[in-house]
Parts: C-alpha cells; sequence; structure tokens
C-alpha cells in the first residue's frame, strides 16, 4: 500500500510538472541578492566611473565621513535590508533607493555637505575641497 502511493505521489509530481506541451519547466531562480558590504560592492561592480562608494547598511553609512575633489562622483548604495530614503544637502530633494539600488551625484560646489537617511537618524559627512 505504502509503495503505491509512493508511486502515486511521484507520478503526480512528475505530471504537474510539466507545462501542457510536455515540456518539463525550469525552475524559478532568484536573481543574485545585493552585496552586504562596501567591499563586496566594489569588486561586484568592477570598474566604474565614481570616484567613492558609500554603502548604507541597516548599521547606518559606511564610511560616515569622507572627502573628495570638486567634480568628483559619489555612488550611494543601499546595502540595507530596508529602503532608504537619502536626503544629501548639496541637492535638494530625495532619492529613494531600494535595497540593491544605487545613485550617483557629482559635487561641483566646494563645502561640507550633509547626507541623510529621511527615515532614521543615519546621518555622515562629505567634504568637498
Amino acid at each position: 500500500m505504502v509503495i503505491v502511493l509512493l508511486v502515486a505521489v511521484a507520478f503526480a509530481i512528475e505530471f504537474f510538472s510539466q507545462d501542457p506541451s510536455g515540456q518539463q519547466q525550469a525552475a524559478y531562480i532568484l536573481p543574485p541578492q545585493p552585496p552586504l558590504t562596501p567591499e563586496r560592492t566594489v569588486a561586484a561592480i568592477g570598474a566604474a566611473q565614481f570616484a567613492v562608494l558609500v554603502a548604507y547598511t541597516d548599521q547606518g553609512f559606511e564610511p560616515a565621513s569622507l572627502s573628495v575633489d570638486i567634480g568628483d562622483t559619489v555612488r550611494f548604495v543601499n546595502n540595507a535590508s530596508m529602503p532608504l530614503v537619502l536626503a544629501v544637502s548639496a541637492e535638494s530633494g530625495t532619492h529613494s533607493l531600494p535595497p540593491g539600488e544605487y545613485v550617483e551625484i557629482t559635487f561641483n560646489q566646494a563645502g561640507v555637505w550633509s547626507m541623510s537617511n529621511a527615515d532614521t537618524a543615519a546621518a555622515g559627512s562629505i567634504s568637498v575641497e
């Protein structure tokens, strides 16, 4: 009785895993997840056209403060588990970044600019010289 039941279950699995044309359906493969550290992010994106990478994690901005030259581009990547609402005082408005997404901002004016997550207390600074 048990053997008959196991054979029936195996047949049902095989039958329902095929599409109507008789071809077996491919398994759904999840896309790669975003790296969780700035180092792995740099390795994943290779040689890009930005001067500095700032990763936002569940612990805040990494690095929390940095210096760049006038005209440098900074890439902000959200490696946190929640969305990031990035506010940079050098710009008006915010950038909404789901986990794994990024935005690049070019700093064309000298000064000390703040960066923050508008939804949390996480903050940092960017010195442009």
